[in-house]
């Protein structure tokens, strides 16, 4: 089922399921990351951790800027790009992690 089905349309509850949804893939980034920091040395630990932090201010400002009109949907469309970027990074950090 997808966000707006369970959701029935309404734009606060479809938000309120893109924040549910973006905590559960929150956490799976957040444990994807920590595998493979458990397995650096700290020199590469280091520069990983720079790396999230930058991605993570990207990330929120890349999604920021997709939602300016000051209507009602830009809280789906920031939602949605913070989802979507969030999958993509744990993706990325799970392969980081089965290559290593």
């Amino acid at each position: 089922m997808s966000t707006g089905e369970a959701a029935q349309g309404v734009t606060v509850a479809m938000a309120d399921c893109t924040s549910a949804e973006i905590e559960v893939q929150d956490g799976k980034l957040n444990a994807a990351y920590q595998q493979v920091m458990r397995g650096l040395e700290e020199a590469p630990r280091q520069k990983l951790r720079d790396a999230q932090r930058a991605w993570i201010k990207f990330r929120d400002t890349k999604c920021a800027s997709e939602s300016q009109s000051g209507g009602t949907m830009d809280i789906l469309n920031s939602g949605g790009c913070i989802l979507d970027a969030t999958v993509r990074r744990t993706i990325e950090l799970e392969a980081m992690g089965d290559a290593g």
